[in-house]
Formats: structure tokens, sequence, C-alpha cells
């Protein structure tokens, strides 16, 4: 019986270290410059797009590209929502930006349909089944967001929610950039 109360134990202190570790880390935004794809050629993609059509990677060459990948269950990404739609409203017209919002749980496409309408969002919407783009993208979670310079290059890899002040700055430093 003692054997079995230790085994429980460990694995209880286990357990709620992991608790403890994922709380800590919900909410927080981690630019990291050590993604996957960080300095490479970004993935193509084609996919279908929230009220029809196609977002296709290749459409937007030459410009300062943002992905983001979210979902509507999401809660850092219900709390980044707003600055994402004040990025999108800074950035719609100007020629040399792009930005989309990829949702990659495609069973959900009815919920967010109802979710964009309800929140207001204007923002460019991708659905990815199959979840082939963000496995390409190495995407382990939500929100993420990658920046891609003028050149096809992912350039920043944002796990958690963005800083809007920053993302404004590096799309600034690409669109000025050779």
């Amino acid at each position: 019986m003692t054997r079995v109360r230790w085994v429980v134990t460990c694995v209880a202190v286990v357990v709620i270290g992991l608790v403890i570790v994922l709380a800590a880390s919900l909410g927080r935004s981690h630019d990291t410059s050590g993604g996957a794809l960080v300095k490479h050629p970004a993935p193509a993609f084609s996919l279908p797009a929230l009220g029809g059509g196609k977002v296709d990677l290749q459409a937007d060459a030459g410009k300062v590209v943002i992905i983001n990948y979210w979902n509507d269950w999401c809660i850092p990404c219900q709390q980044e929502l707003g600055d994402l739609q004040r990025l999108w409203s800074t950035y719609r017209t100007d020629p040399l930006v792009a930005y989309v919002g990829i949702v990659h749980d495609v069973h959900a496409q009815r919920d967010i349909t109802d979710y964009v309408q309800t929140e207001q969002i204007t923002f460019p919407v991708a659905f990815d089944p199959g979840e082939r783009t963000a496995l390409a993208y190495g995407v382990t979670g939500q929100p993420e967001t990658f920046v891609i310079d003028k050149h096809g290059v992912v350039r920043n890899w944002i796990s958690g929610p963005i800083d809007l002040a920053k993302l404004e700055s590096l799309i600034e430093a690409y669109k000025a950039s050779a």
C-alpha cells in the first residue's frame, strides 16, 4: 500500500507542476527568433476564404504579410482580437501589407462564421482543411503569428498574443527594407 501511495503522490506532483507551468505561460507573448521557419522562405498556400474565394500567399508577393493562426474558443486569441482588428484597419489599404487570420480547426467553420459576424471581424479569414498549412508553418498552438518580409522570408514568429506596437514597428521596418 505504501508503494501505491508513493506512485500516486509522484504522479500528482508531476501533474501539478505541469499545470503550473502551463498556467504561467497562458496569455504571454513569446516573440522568438527561434521558430523553425524564421529566416526561411514562407511555405506557399492557397486556402478557402470565409465567404468564398481563396487566400493565396503568392498573390501577396512583394508585400509584408502577417499570418495569424487563431480560433474562437481560444482565450488569448479573443484577447488579441481588438489589436488585430486595429492592425487590419491601419493597413487594409496599404499596398505593401497583407493580413490573414487562419483557422486550422475546420470542423468549427460554422462557429467561426457566427463568431466573425458577432465580433464584427473585417480582416480576411481563411480555413486550413487538413491542417496542411499549420503543419508546414510548424504551428504548435494558438494564437501564433508569422511576419513575412517583402521577399517571402519568415522574419518573426510570435507565440501567444501580439504586442500591437511591436508588430506595427516590424511591419514598418520590413516595408522600408530593400
